[in-house]
């Protein structure tokens, strides 16, 4: 959540400083959500008042939708504002030398020496061609703030999904395919064995509450771990922060460790 605000205000830092975009209604989303999360919720956790954190957690859950509708608006006005430079930006970083000559480079060392999925790599190529030819001619009609940015924004999970990251791979020095593949099936197995150990946790705090135990507060950092992995840990895994996920995950370690002690405690 911290970062997450230190997000939006280096948003309407950027927006008022490029002029000519109003920020009143984001800046008062901010406030309030910054309120509602350290006015409150951290005063709550930090008092244990584990009834009271309830309620206020709900309070900021509000406050952070609007604050998320808000700070879309901002995103699609700056982004407008900075059209030529964005379009500019794509077609060079991914022109004939850049990430389209990069892919055809890794798909035929994939060719001769193996290791890469080529076929998939060259589906990805395929709809990215397509895709920069289209915002190439739109461009070369001056076509910046219209119809090119918004091909782009359409088409962000072709632009900036599996293709981009292979291309990143290979300009890193070339990551094999089973490498790649490894680091998956070594994910899917923390998120497997996470998934199990809170379904667990979960079943045996609903029956030490049945017997009367006072579960809130196991409850509570339960939800917490779930949410230090699933809501944040795999986010900043898929913006390629592993350092930052990886802080998240031990977290959720903990939490359950503590959970799993309680439960050992009460049964």
């Amino acid at each position: 959540m911290s970062t997450y605000l230190g997000f939006v205000r280096k948003t309407i830092h950027l927006a008022e400083r490029r002029g000519g975009i109003n920020v009143e209604n984001l800046t008062r989303a901010y406030n309030e959500t910054v309120k509602a999360y350290g006015g409150a919720v951290l005063v709550d956790l930090k008092e244990k008042n584990l009834t009271r954190v309830v309620k206020d957690l709900e309070v900021l859950k509000e406050r952070k939708s609007v604050l998320d509708d808000e700070l879309r608006r901002v995103h699609e006005k700056l982004a407008y504002a900075n059209a030529k430079e964005i379009v500019l930006e794509f077609l060079v970083r991914g022109g004939e030398k850049g990430g389209i000559q990069i892919a055809q480079n890794a798909i035929q060392a994939g060719q001769e020496r193996g290791g890469y999925n080529v076929n998939r790599l060259q589906e990805n190529l395929d709809e990215f061609l397509t895709v920069y030819g289209s915002v190439k001619s739109l461009a070369n009609k001056g076509e910046w703030g219209g119809e090119a940015l918004k091909l782009i924004q359409k088409n962000r999970a072709t632009i900036g999904g599996e293709f981009y990251r292979t291309v990143s791979a290979v300009i890193r020095g070339g990551a094999r395919e089973e490498e790649l593949q490894e680091k998956v099936k070594n994910m899917k197995a923390f998120l497997w064995s996470f998934s199990e150990r809170a379904k667990n946790d979960a079943r045996a705090l609903q029956e030490l509450r049945e017997k009367g135990v006072n579960t809130k507060r196991a409850e509570v950092q339960l939800r917490a771990a779930v949410n230090e992995v699933g809501g944040v840990g795999i986010y900043l895994v898929r913006e390629r922060k592993p350092e930052m996920a990886r802080i998240h995950f031990e977290n959720a370690l903990n939490l359950l460790k503590n959970i799993e002690d309680f439960i050992r405690a009460n049964s």
